[in-house]
């Protein structure tokens, strides 16, 4: 399964007056990742640092233990899963903690903040091979083509190659007909973060 996120951008034009309400920190990296299996992933981490309320330093990531830790290793904020082979009759499922550290300073001090997220990659012998990422503007839609690795596979006969999109919350804001999967259009919405995510599923026959 992959999950695909598309950002609706937008021009928008801010006084110097506007202010915006401080969020709490959060670790906004996806929770979820797969990854071919003999291929090392590397993930980017990310903190909601432009909506903590004051000036930002002494930012930071922390590996904290735990049975898959071993599986990762953290350079600034690059977390990179180590490749690992495909595991017959194992969930291939491989999950890191990962504390996120930051100094914030505004008008009525400096405060530290500190917050948790466990981040998980499962390594698949079939694989989504389309962006995880794309962005439209408003009031136009998104026409995304759905493929997988199917030469990787270890065979020459793949047959039955097909997509599901699954429920979720944004689910409704796609349609899938074949291996196009497309995002309706919609208007940027002031204030939101106008992202939507779809989870698609991949079958095929080897």
């Amino acid at each position: 399964m992959k999950i695909i996120k598309l950002f609706i951008t937008s021009m928008l034009l801010l006084s110097s007056f506007q202010t915006f309400a401080a969020e709490p920190l959060r670790i906004t990296t996806a929770a979820d990742f797969s990854t071919p299996e003999n291929e090392s992933k590397v993930i980017e981490l990310t903190i909601n640092e432009n909506r903590l309320g004051g000036s930002v330093s002494n930012q930071g990531f922390e590996k904290l233990t735990g049975a898959d830790a071993d599986k990762f290793t953290l350079a600034g904020n690059k977390l990179t899963f180590i490749a690992k082979a495909f595991k017959a009759r194992s969930d291939n499922t491989y999950r890191v903690k990962i504390k996120a550290t930051v100094d914030v300073t505004n008008l009525f001090g400096t405060f530290s903040l500190e917050i948790e997220k466990t981040i998980t990659v499962t390594v698949t012998r079939l694989h989504i091979t389309t962006a995880s990422n794309f962005s439209t503007p408003e009031n136009e839609s998104k026409v995304i083509e759905l493929t997988i690795n199917e030469n990787r596979l270890g065979s020459s006969d793949v047959s039955n190659q097909g997509f599901e999109k699954l429920t979720g919350a944004d689910a409704d804001k796609f349609t899938l007909a074949g291996n196009k999967l497309t995002f309706i259009a919609k208007a940027f919405e002031a204030g939101s973060d106008n992202t939507y995510r779809v989870k698609i599923k991949a079958t095929v026959d080897v």
